[in-house]
């Protein structure tokens, strides 16, 4: 009955944490999924998947989100500096409010270093990948 009791319990305690590390990952995500790479293909999707880049390269960045998009996007390039995060730039990019997906190139930082591209509408973050320049 004991040995019984302390599987539920372990098994139990592997379920909730489970369920941690996918909310967190989704919290980490937002609500669209997003790829950045090297190149588009003839469809516009990123060619080259990859979170490596060096200071000369155009990064191609595709977002699609289940719903229409509503308007510009605030692109945020934050560079890590040990535990914190600096902006590095930041711009609004215009949309049509009806996409659902969209498809563009952006410079990469000028300098080796690691970096997060967050992508956000008003407070709500859409979504997040961090890179590397070499």
């Amino acid at each position: 009955m004991m040995k019984r009791k302390v599987g539920l319990l372990v098994l139990l305690f592997g379920f909730v944490s489970l369920l941690a590390a996918c909310s967190e990952d989704a919290s980490k995500e937002g609500v669209g999924e997003m790829q950045i790479g090297i190149g588009r293909d003839e469809d516009m999707e990123v060619s080259d998947v990859t979170d490596t880049f060096n200071v000369d390269d155009l990064i191609a960045v595709t977002y699609e989100h289940d719903e229409a998009i509503g308007g510009s996007v605030t692109f945020i390039i934050l560079e890590k500096v040990g535990k914190n995060e600096e902006i590095y730039y930041q711009w609004d990019e215009p949309l049509d409010p009806t996409w659902t997906w969209f498809s563009l190139e952006i410079y990469s930082p000028e300098y080796e270093g690691e970096f997060i591209l967050r992508l956000a509408k008003d407070d709500e973050l859409l979504a997040e990948k961090e890179f590397t320049v070499e």
